[in-house]
């Protein structure tokens, strides 16, 4: 039986107005927010879609990953 894919998308869009800077960029425990939150849903989906801001501190490349 073949399984259906299953991708996960991740909203580190928002404006972060009450911190002053882009949450997706905080660090904890040496790896970003993103970062973090990509690697867990890496681990339960086929694939992982980012959604950022075109002004996001993150940048463009920083939530492409392998």
């Amino acid at each position: 039986m073949s399984r259906i894919p299953v991708y996960g998308l991740i909203l580190a869009g928002g404006s972060s107005r009450r911190m002053n800077r882009d949450k997706a960029a905080l660090r904890y425990q040496g790896k970003t927010q993103l970062d973090r939150a990509f690697e867990l849903a890496g681990r339960h989906v086929t694939h992982v879609f980012v959604s950022v801001r075109a002004e996001s501190d993150v940048g463009p490349n920083a939530a492409q990953r392998p």
